[in-house]
């Protein structure tokens, strides 16, 4: 097909479509070797950015002509004039070279075949995704390359199950797990210098990595950076430096190569200059891996194709020295972790590699944790209902005895004697068997605080046993690590243990959890807060709770029940304080009435967030608080209302179309103020005593300077998704108090004329501080528009809360 060792440069020049300038361009270097010897007659490629190029050579390849189109669509003409003979190999510099072993395979079966060397530089910087080309044989090719990602994909960011930042701004959501989230949000942090980090699921070779710049503020954007791997978190290798950068518009992403990619586990940024501001702050961080191997087919002149595959080696790591990070930079293990208490275990064991979980995985009230899943305010119950191992959220983990509630063991050093009158805690919000079999705590920032300390020794599972003892287990089965808290005191609670995403009649809750089958949602009885509480994505605390009334005794007495005639309180005691507590029971939802006679069989947890009681026939009697014959119990869900029900409205001719946005918009049409917009997000952050929290998507866009309401509903507002929005404009601004705008999107009439529909446009405002319960109460529909409109003070605004 080609020679087998030379490569070619040519000097190319382009012009744009009706142009007859012609303007220099990069160098075009092409190598293609497999052994063969014909001179190449046509070559075309395409890249990952969209762009693509064709080219056709002249006999000899003195010459070329062809075209391009450029990643934003631009097509150019190109031509090119071999600038030299040909090198026997390529020229080192930002091109990098492939070498395949490659395979073909017919009819008969797969066969060898020569190795492929590969090399396609058109100084566009971006390195090509596919390529075809024809000798002047006849012989044509055609593959597409691939990488270790999903799917063959290059990017591997997907890959990333950890995201660490030295500093964030969480009042506001604009945390550093944000930078892997393909929806439009951002990082932010009060410094000019910052460190970043990003753990993947095992050790990856990554040879570019991409910047994105957020939507505002370009002195904000990173200018001066320093990129670092690790395989251990504790010694970094330099993979690269940059300094001067800048990006040219807002959302601009920009591709930067490592000279020297190698398999690291973990990558660090650590920025240490931006444009000018006392802040930093990123859209976007991607990893793409390099090529290992390629598919397409082979034709020979006359002949049918055939497939064609190839593969290469992992990039090996280069001999740069491995260091610790240099003084003065944020160290995320700096500080050793402290040792969950328990008993080690020593046993020979073998590396079995463990089944991996995905990444991200929660569960759901079983016995057992898998590597890679995670508590996150949810239970773990023996088989036989005795024992309980519960992740309460801060403090890590309890396991509790339970047929009589008490504590056997606490994670932290906090006793646990004292365990009910604890009310504060280190704020841990998930504890994660990690792939490597360490049983890690982590903090709300995914800091990790604890950890058994049992990574790289054979850990596939945990366990609570029915003899109360929680163990990690090897793929052997044997103990690696446990809590010696084994006891012969193994009776059964008065009710058989609610578990997975449902709760039948005669089953209960007694400080265990019932989760969603997506695992964003979790039910948890809780001792802590005598109460009931229904937990959203992240652990977020949603507006569903009840609280055991002060008037009754002993609330750490109670359990969640599921009866004949309803979902009930019952105490677990005889006795508490003198107080005769048989048969007591407090109503949660008493369903069993004159007037609806009805008996659930079953309680569930639906993936919206919504609670159900279900009869025997499976039909939904009870929803959130609202049983079917109540006037609210139509728009009681949680769930993505109809398109009947809210319609997207048209954008008017000329105006910006609103983004979709995954919670209410607050959109910015005033841009006088920076610190003033700072305040408000703040106010709206705010999160109250009990973890409530506003669910809200910021929009901080320049092109809706100065638009009205009435601009913004005619700007495609999504009705289908949200109930109001709310707007930051010249009077929330300039306002002391920055009263926001608070805007009802309506509803249209529903076909079957059970909801009359509402016109969009009504409005008041509010302080920010008030925003939450404002958005948590309309957006569930667990208040209406005029219960917060009907009272507001004298000026329009509403304050109270």
């Amino acid at each position: 097909m080609f020679s087998a060792g030379s490569s070619s440069t040519f000097q190319v020049w382009w012009r744009a479509l009706g142009s007859t300038e012609w303007t220099p361009g990069h160098e075009l270097l092409v190598h293609i070797g497999d052994g063969e010897n014909a001179a190449l007659e046509e070559l075309s490629w395409g890249a990952a950015d969209g762009s693509s190029c064709a080219v056709g050579f002249s006999p000899g390849m003195a010459e070329c002509r062809g075209h391009r189109r450029t990643g934003g669509g631009d097509v150019l003409e190109i031509r090119g004039e071999l600038s030299g003979e040909p090198v026997s190999s390529p020229a080192s510099g930002a091109a990098r070279h492939h070498t395949f072993d490659t395979e073909i395979e017919d009819a008969t079966g797969r066969r060898p075949s020569e190795p492929l060397r590969l090399l396609i530089d058109d100084g566009s910087g971006v390195a090509p995704s596919w390529l075809a080309w024809r000798d002047r044989t006849g012989d044509s090719c055609s593959i597409v390359l691939h990488s270790a990602g999903p799917a063959g994909n290059a990017d591997v960011t997907r890959m990333v199950t950890e995201v660490w930042a030295s500093a964030e701004y969480d009042e506001v959501g604009e945390v550093a797990a944000n930078l892997i989230e393909e929806a439009p949000c951002k990082w932010f942090a009060p410094h000019d210098r910052a460190s970043l980090e990003f753990q993947f699921s095992r050790p990856i070779a990554v040879d570019h990595y991409l910047l994105t710049c957020a939507n505002d503020a370009p002195d904000r954007d990173p200018a001066a950076w320093v990129l670092r791997g690790s395989v251990d978190g504790q010694l970094w290798r330099t993979l690269d430096t940059r300094s001067h950068q800048s990006f040219t518009t807002r959302h601009e992403t920009r591709t930067y190569r490592i000279a020297d990619p190698a398999a690291h586990h973990c990558y660090r940024l650590d920025i240490v200059g931006n444009n000018g501001s006392p802040h930093l702050q990123l859209e976007t961080v991607r990893f793409l891996a390099p090529v290992n191997g390629f598919t397409g087919y082979r034709r020979r002149a006359g002949h049918a194709p055939l497939a064609y595959r190839g593969s290469c080696a992992a990039p090996q790591a280069p001999g740069i020295p491995m260091d610790p990070l240099p003084d003065g930079l944020p160290d995320r293990r700096g500080k050793r972790l402290s040792r969950f208490p328990g008993t080690e275990v020593l046993t020979s064991f073998g590396r079995a590699l463990p089944p991996l979980a995905k990444n991200g995985d929660v569960m759901t009230g079983g016995h057992r944790l898998r590597a890679g899943e995670s508590l996150r305010r949810q239970s773990l119950t023996s088989l036989n209902d005795a024992f309980t191992l519960k992740h309460f959220g801060f403090d890590d983990l309890v396991l509790i005895r339970n047929h009589d509630r008490r504590p056997l063991w606490w994670s932290s050093e906090f006793s646990p004697g004292d365990w009910r009158r604890k009310t504060r805690g280190s704020g841990v919000s998930d504890v994660t068997l990690r792939p490597d079999g360490d049983l890690v705590a982590h903090d709300e920032n995914g800091v990790p605080l604890r950890s058994t300390g049992t990574a790289d020794r054979g850990v596939v599972s945990l366990e609570v046993r029915d003899d109360g003892d929680v163990v990690l287990l090897n793929g052997a089965g044997e103990i690696v690590w446990h809590t010696d808290t084994a006891t012969t005191d193994v009776s059964r609670p008065p009710s058989p243990i609610a578990r997975g995403d449902r709760m039948l009649v005669g089953q209960s809750l007694a400080d265990q959890s019932l989760t969603s089958p997506n695992g964003r949602y979790v039910l948890v009885h809780d001792h802590q807060h005598a109460g009931t509480f229904l937990y959203g994505p992240r652990g977020r605390i949603t507006r569903w709770f009840y609280l055991v009334p002060s008037m009754y005794p002993d609330p750490f007495g109670t359990r969640l029940v599921l009866e004949e005639d309803g979902l009930f309180l019952r105490w677990s005691k005889d006795e508490a304080d003198g107080v005769d507590l048989r048969g007591v029971r407090k109503a949660w939802d008493s369903l069993t009435t004159p007037n609806f006679p009805f008996h659930p069989r079953q309680v569930v947890l639906r993936d919206s967030g919504d609670l159900e009681m279900l009869d025997s026939d499976g039909e939904v009697m009870w929803r959130n608080g609202y049983k079917r014959d109540s006037d609210k119990f139509a728009t009681s869900s949680n769930r993505r209302r109809p398109e009947t029900k809210r319609k997207r409205a048209p954008a008017a001719s000329g105006l910006p179309r609103l983004p979709a946005t995954p919670n209410v918009p607050v959109i910015r049409t005033d841009f006088s103020d920076d610190d003033a917009w700072y305040r408000v997000k703040t106010g709206i952050g705010w999160v109250t005593p009990d973890g409530f929290e506003a669910n809200v998507s910021y929009v901080d866009d320049p092109a809706f300077t100065g638009m009205t309401s009435t601009d913004l509903l005619e700007s495609e507002v999504a009705r289908a998704e949200h109930a109001i929005m709310l707007i930051v404009d010249e009077i929330t601004i300039h306002s002391p108090e920055h009263p926001i705008l608070v805007v009802d999107l309506g509803s249209e009439p529903d076909p079957d004329g059970d909801w009359p529909g509402v016109p969009a446009g009504r409005s008041f405002r509010a302080v920010p501080h008030a925003i939450q319960e404002i958005e948590n109460n309309l957006s569930l529909a667990n208040a209406d528009w005029e219960d917060f409109a009907d009272h507001v003070d004298d000026d329009g605004v509403r304050r109270d809360t």
